[in-house]
């Protein structure tokens, strides 16, 4: 049940009103009492499935929030307080005024007939880039995993861009190298890797990929899979596709390997230099549509544990749909959305 107005958690903070719901739980604005009715976000996480054992729970959300509540920098909001009430998580956080790029990209489709500028689009994206500096610059690494336009707020007064919703957020485990947790993803902006529930740091360089694919065209990218940019809108130049195509490679060696050279690449074409990206014609990319059955379900399943290693398999992933806008599906793809329904899904 959502929280009504007026109701009041900890003793302390006020719920004025929702502002978004999502498969994770449902943030809402609301005010601090002890510190003279300041406004704030409160975070509501809900619980997932086969999470029966709320020590553990405890314990991993406050090792998470330990960490999220060390970040300062001006392009994500501060957290800070959490708590667990009547079982169910909470964040306190900075409250940003200003829309999403989600709901950006519906006001200039429903009034202007067309997406986001080009321009608008790269400016907002070297802004992401320079909190993902951040955040992967940390050891370990700590890796987003649900940026997509709806996660970034153009922030009314100063007109730049804050990354929000980090309920998600995972520092990367400096002994494995990779995540060992459940898949956690947003449909149409995880590249597989994070199906599989092992994000890095190229994980979250696809995600700002598969998000700037969508404000470019107004299409939610095929899930795993973008496809090239061009293919979708026929009017984004060449350089700046070369961009969104290369940050969504299925392959994550093909990826830009971090934020750095992908914001110099995408610097180089806002102030028209070459990109020093090879040209890849649209259509040309190897596809996932291209997968036999056996070879979808090995890359979309969880990996084995190692021989010794005592880990638990996988649990199976879940996934975070968030759908605006017309969903391209190209004939080639059509049947890897019905067998990757039943292989994640079923």
């Amino acid at each position: 049940m959502p929280l009504s107005p007026n109701t009041v958690i900890e003793d302390r903070y006020v719920i004025t009103r929702p502002l978004k719901t999502g498969g994770m739980g449902t943030i809402y604005a609301a005010v601090d009492r002890r510190l003279g009715e300041t406004p704030c976000a409160l975070k509501e996480l809900l619980n997932r499935e086969g999470e029966e054992d709320q020590a553990l729970v405890l314990r991993k959300f406050e090792e998470e929030m330990r960490i999220l509540a060390t970040l300062n920098h001006p392009g994500i909001p501060r957290v800070h307080d959490y708590f667990m009430h009547d079982g169910t998580r909470y964040i306190v956080m900075d409250l940003v005024d200003g829309q999403n790029l989600e709901e950006l990209l519906q006001d200039s489709l429903t009034n202007r007939g067309r997406p986001l500028l080009p321009t608008q689009v790269a400016t907002y994206a070297l802004q992401i880039l320079e909190v993902l500096q951040y955040l992967h610059g940390h050891l370990p690494p700590i890796i987003h995993r649900d940026l997509k336009p709806a996660n970034v707020i153009l922030e009314k007064n100063t007109q730049r861009v804050k990354l929000v919703d980090f309920g998600l957020a995972r520092a990367l485990r400096a002994t494995t190298g990779n995540l060992n947790q459940t898949a956690i993803a947003s449909l149409g902006y995880a590249p597989v890797e994070q199906i599989q529930g092992r994000a890095t740091v190229r994980s979250d360089i696809y995600a700002l990929g598969a998000s700037m694919f969508h404000l470019l065209t107004g299409s939610v990218p095929v899930p795993m899979d973008a496809g090239p940019v061009q293919d979708a809108n026929v009017e984004i130049d060449d350089e700046l596709a070369r961009v969104v195509d290369k940050a969504t490679s299925v392959d994550e060696s093909e990826r830009f390997q971090s934020a750095t050279p992908m914001a110099e690449a995408l610097l180089a074409w806002k102030e028209g230099r070459s990109t020093g990206l090879p040209r890849r014609r649209p259509g040309s990319r190897k596809t996932t549509g291209k997968l036999g059955h056996s070879t979808l379900k090995r890359l979309t399943s969880p990996p084995e544990p190692a021989s010794g290693s005592g880990e638990a398999s996988m649990p199976v992933p879940t996934l975070v749909t968030s759908r605006t806008g017309p969903i391209r599906r190209p004939p080639k793809v059509r049947w890897l959305l019905a067998v990757a329904s039943v292989v994640l899904l079923g």
